[in-house]
């Protein structure tokens, strides 16, 4: 009977009380479930009624149900959750409660979230921010580890409203990179995961190859020739390309080098962007030299029994800035030129010379654009008096004189702009409206040599004579 007993008393046992005893505990006797183990590990600070279980960051952790006033002292705060006290974390298999630091004296890694709204941003953009704000932290905090963690935070701030930080007791601060690579170098994988996402939606922003040697080599090679914004994307891949290897965030000689090229390249991009952005000089002086044709571009009313006649001119002129209320891309262009045509009959002779003088007022409207390639456009009308002479057996005879109103447009581009010579060189074009009238009696030549070579139309009482036509060419602009 007492041996029944027994076998039944050994029999509950190992069915009902056994695994009571031992439920949460894991090998050696150490507690299986997160809260568990803390709370033996530190019982003074994290009683088992104030944490529990939780799970964040993709790691399992403790949640602070209850921040005690000695909680609060060391930095802790309601619904953290610490993943790792010293470095070792809560949820791992490899938990040994015994290599705990006493009380205070411990480093936590906590996973904290944060109240208030947040940016929808994408990847891309955070990382480039992340980066602004680094660049701008004293020398001494620009390190691989702190530059890991800011990217880290700053995306899963976006994402999930939270980040990882150290709390600790015994002096160590938040930004302590001694202290990150101690205890939490890798970080949570939560935050590993965002960080390489940010890492490459930061790299394939821009659609440029990989550099066959090395990004960092490529940043420094294109900051020697002043090719910063190539400089500037090279070294910003190779900083990135540190920071996600966690092995390269304790020390890397290159990180220090590639933040330098990394703001050089930033700091010459700014100075071309501030010379390309300026305001236009108030005063300039202008020389165009161009080359042009009379044709029916638009239907023209002479040159019915001439060739198309090509030319040659030239102007000087004088640019003056806009008053400030007006636009500082605007100015007024005044300009003198000289446009000189010969005009070919049949076959294949000149029968027809004009010397074309122009006096024009324009307005010239040239863009703030941040590119050394910069357009305008031209518009103005302007006083053109005319000398037309006849040609026979190469001897010119004077058919007219006269002067009348006509309208210019055109624009062109900037070719090349040296700010510190103060001259740029424009390749420009515009396209001229010009009509002429004049009775027949004011010009007998005309009416002698018209039926032989008919390069002027009579409309009704009046000859039209016309002049449209373009011209293109280079430009000098030599700012005063």
């Amino acid at each position: 009977m007492l041996n029944r007993t027994l076998a039944v008393a050994l029999w509950v046992f190992a069915l009902v009380v056994a695994p009571l005893a031992v439920a949460g505990t894991g090998v050696a006797g150490v507690p299986a479930s997160p809260a568990a183990r803390l709370a033996a590990a530190y019982p003074d600070l994290f009683p088992p009624s104030t944490v529990a279980d939780a799970a964040a960051a993709g790691e399992l952790g403790v949640r602070i149900v209850v921040a005690s006033p000695a909680l609060g002292t060391i930095g802790f705060r309601v619904d953290d959750v610490i993943l790792a006290a010293d470095g070792q974390r809560l949820g791992s298999d490899d938990w040994r409660g015994d290599a705990a630091s006493a009380g205070t004296s411990a480093t936590w890694t906590v996973w904290r979230n944060v109240a208030g709204q947040r940016p929808v941003l994408t990847p891309a953009i955070l990382g480039r921010r992340t980066l602004e704000e680094f660049v701008v932290l004293p020398p001494t905090e620009r390190t691989a580890m702190r530059l890991a963690v800011m990217l880290a935070n700053h995306a899963t701030l976006v994402n999930a409203g939270a980040g990882v930080l150290l709390v600790s007791g015994a002096g160590t601060s938040g930004t302590d990179d001694a202290a990150w690579i101690r205890f939490a170098n890798p970080l949570p994988g939560g935050s590993e995961a965002a960080l390489i996402e940010v890492a490459q939606a930061t790299e394939q922003r821009v659609l440029i190859g990989p550099a066959p040697q090395g990004e960092l080599a490529a940043a420094q090679e294109r900051l020697a020739h002043n090719d910063y914004i190539e400089a500037e994307e090279r070294s910003r891949r190779a900083l990135l390309q540190i920071v996600r290897d966690p092995g390269r965030r304790a020390s890397d000689a290159d990180f220090d080098t590639a933040v330098t090229t990394y703001i050089a390249a930033q700091t010459g991009a700014a100075r071309v962007r501030a010379e390309l952005l300026a305001p236009e000089p108030r005063l300039s002086v202008i020389l165009e030299g161009q080359a042009g044709r009379i044709q029916a571009f638009l239907p023209q009313e002479t040159l019915l029994q001439t060739s198309n006649s090509g030319n040659w001119a030239g102007a000087i002129g004088v640019r003056v800035g806009a008053p400030v209320s007006l636009g500082s891309e605007l100015s007024l262009l005044f300009e003198y030129g000289q446009i000189r045509n010969t005009f070919d009959g049949p076959d294949g002779n000149a029968v027809f010379r004009t010397t074309l003088h122009k006096v024009t007022g324009e307005v010239m409207y040239r863009p703030r654009v941040a590119s050394r390639l910069k357009p305008n456009l031209r518009l103005g009308a302007g006083a053109f008096p005319i000398s037309a002479r006849i040609v026979r057996d190469g001897v010119e005879h004077t058919a007219f004189e006269r002067t009348n109103l006509g309208f210019v447009a055109g624009g062109g581009i900037d070719v090349l702009r040296i700010p510190s010579r103060h001259f740029r060189v424009t390749v420009n074009g515009a396209y001229r409206l010009l009509k002429y009238k004049l009775l027949p009696a004011s010009a007998p030549n005309i009416e002698i040599w018209r039926i032989p070579h008919p390069f002027l139309v009579l409309n009704g009482p009046r000859y039209t004579f016309d002049m449209d036509g373009w011209n293109a060419g280079l430009a000098l602009e030599i700012d005063l």
